[in-house]
């Protein structure tokens, strides 16, 4: 698999970053070596599944992110960490 960069502002854009972040963080869940107790933000654990809160897909993490009313600046955060625990997991991988 190969790292791609993704542009966030601008032409060329995603037209739907809550869904484009809901799917990278389903990217990052379904990783072989996720490891939810390793993930360093505090931001981004509230999105993603624990004990509480099973996975139910990112259409329903979609829900959650809409719900929460994110600025670009909380979205622009949580790219920038999915990003990082998807790189730190393709390491433990």
């Amino acid at each position: 698999m190969r790292l791609q960069a993704v542009k966030r502002s601008g032409p060329g854009a995603p037209t739907d970053p809550v869904g484009d972040l809901a799917l990278q963080i389903a990217r990052l869940v379904g990783h072989r070596a996720y490891v939810r107790e390793q993930v360093v933000s505090g931001m981004l654990l509230r999105f993603l599944p624990n004990g509480l809160r099973p996975w139910r897909g990112p259409d329903d993490l979609r829900q959650r992110l809409d719900a929460a009313r994110l600025d670009q600046r909380a979205l622009d955060y949580l790219f920038a960490n999915v990003a990082s625990e998807i790189a730190m997991a393709h390491a433990r991988g």
